[in-house]
């Protein structure tokens, strides 16, 4: 009976490591999202580069959502639109 328990419980483990990979990345789109409104663009990008540094992987809202944090901004360090164009080349 244990043994039974343990095989199931390994076999949903992937599932469960994809939920959570998945509940994380969208935890970090909503804090990207919110650099913006708070004019602090600069930690919208130092969230995105965690993310492709360890994971999990950006998807399109993680990137849309960062060109939208610089896009707000006047004080990026090449200009804005020069930040969000070296996103999409990433």
């Amino acid at each position: 009976e244990l043994n039974r328990a343990q095989k199931e419980a390994n076999n949903n483990l992937p599932q469960k490591k994809l939920w959570a990979s998945s509940s994380l990345l969208c935890c970090y789109n909503a804090t990207i999202s919110a650099c913006r409104f708070g004019t602090a663009w600069q930690a919208g990008i130092v969230l995105l580069q965690e993310l492709l540094d360890q994971g999990p992987k950006p998807d399109h809202v993680t990137f849309g959502a960062s060109i939208h944090a610089i896009g707000g901004s006047e004080n990026g360090p090449k200009g804005p639109w020069e930040c969000a164009l070296a996103l999409l080349q990433a």
